[in-house]
């Protein structure tokens, strides 16, 4: 069985369709090619969503299944109208995560500044960027690591997801839904 979690090919050529990045063109191919023998030399493929499954279904016969990832209802935390403020997650040496990061930061948040300007962003995630960490401040609280997110999970307004590029399943977003916080996020 080969679980793909997520399609890096995918991950890559949308990556590339947003940067126009060589590099990110380069690494789509590879793992194109690099998927593509795995799901043929393997007897069943695991995709995470039904896009992964249909963009799969074109580079291979072998037969596919949608695995998705399942998180566990949790506590539902404070009521909504005793919630404050935004929060992202994700490790921010995944490319997708500092685009995204940057994206919000850059600009969404300018203008959601505008109509609730005492709202500040939480991230937590490890290896900021330097262009991640230049916008640590009161607004934006670049968090780091943090053992337990629990809490930040039961106390954040909205949980967001700005991600525009990836594949498979967004486990953040799946988290952040089990713990009954709001999403935002791209489509």
């Amino acid at each position: 069985v080969f679980d793909m979690v997520d399609t890096h090919f995918i991950r890559f050529e949308r990556e590339h369709e947003i940067s126009g990045g060589a590099s990110a063109l380069s690494e789509a191919r590879r793992y194109r090619k690099l998927e593509t023998k795995l799901a043929q030399a393997s007897d069943l493929v695991w995709c995470a969503s039904i896009e992964d499954k249909r963009v799969m279904e074109t580079v291979t016969d072998t037969p596919i299944e949608v695995v998705p990832t399942i998180h566990e209802l949790r506590h539902g935390g404070k009521p909504f109208d005793e919630r404050e403020h935004l929060l992202f997650i994700g490790n921010l040496a995944h490319r997708p995560n500092e685009d995204a990061v940057l994206f919000f930061i850059r600009e969404i948040y300018p203008l959601v500044l505008k109509t609730l300007p005492n709202v500040r962003l939480d991230i937590i995630g490890d290896y900021a960027s330097a262009a991640v960490s230049a916008y640590n401040s009161e607004k934006v609280r670049i968090l780091g690591y943090v053992p337990d997110v629990e809490p930040y999970l039961r106390e954040r307004r909205v949980f967001i997801a700005p991600l525009r590029f990836g594949a498979g399943i967004k486990g953040k977003v799946g988290e952040a839904m089990a713990h009954g916080i709001p999403v935002v996020t791209t489509k």
